[in-house]
């Protein structure tokens, strides 16, 4: 019990549950057992993690908020890479190019394999969207990057890589605080 801040359906019919209260990823099986359980490095609770999904070859991406850190766990839990941002991360993903992308607060950035920034994207840039919190994010496709700008002017945004907004959601739009977005027309990475 408590807060759960993520949950990612697994290729195998498995959910990943990112369990904050706790400090734990928990893989539950479709018959509701916990089948995996990972302690997580950042001290349990509201702020232990935010997003965490499983890549590609079984390892776990996790924004952990409080540390401000998007950290990397082997399938036995093995903390096998740490990617310090300095501000707390809400998501993080694993870009096809073998990049890391992460965002929160007003800040995203992506980072190669050596964890050096190759592209940074702060809120102040985009001044007409009113940024409070880059949220839940998304890579579409055609590499703009979707983003849930959670308690922002504009709630959802697409965001080019030069900078610029390709799509907005209605300023005026009556939407509750939302944290994630995903365009479901379109497979994540």
């Amino acid at each position: 019990t408590g807060q759960v801040w993520s949950c990612q359906r697994l290729s195998n019919g498995d959910t990943l549950v990112g369990a904050a209260s706790q400090g734990h990823l928990l893989v539950v099986g479709p018959e509701a057992r916990v089948r995996r359980e990972i302690k997580l490095r950042n001290a349990p609770g509201h702020s232990c993690l935010r997003s965490a999904r499983q890549l590609a070859g079984g390892h776990f991406l996790v924004a952990e908020e409080s540390a401000h850190a998007a950290r990397e766990y082997d399938p036995a839990g093995q903390m096998v890479r740490e990617i310090q941002v300095p501000f707390a991360p809400y998501s993080a993903l694993r870009l096809t190019n073998g990049h890391t992308l992460v965002c929160g607060q007003k800040t995203m950035v992506e980072v190669d394999g050596r964890d050096e920034v190759v592209w940074r994207l702060e809120g102040a840039e985009l001044p007409e969207a009113g940024v409070r919190w880059f949220a839940g994010i998304q890579v579409l496709p055609n590499g703009n990057v979707l983003v849930c700008n959670a308690g922002g002017r504009v709630p959802f945004l697409e965001i080019t890589r030069d900078k610029r907004l390709a799509w907005q959601s209605p300023a005026n739009a009556i939407i509750p605080l939302g944290h994630g977005i995903q365009r479901l027309d379109t497979p994540p990475p």
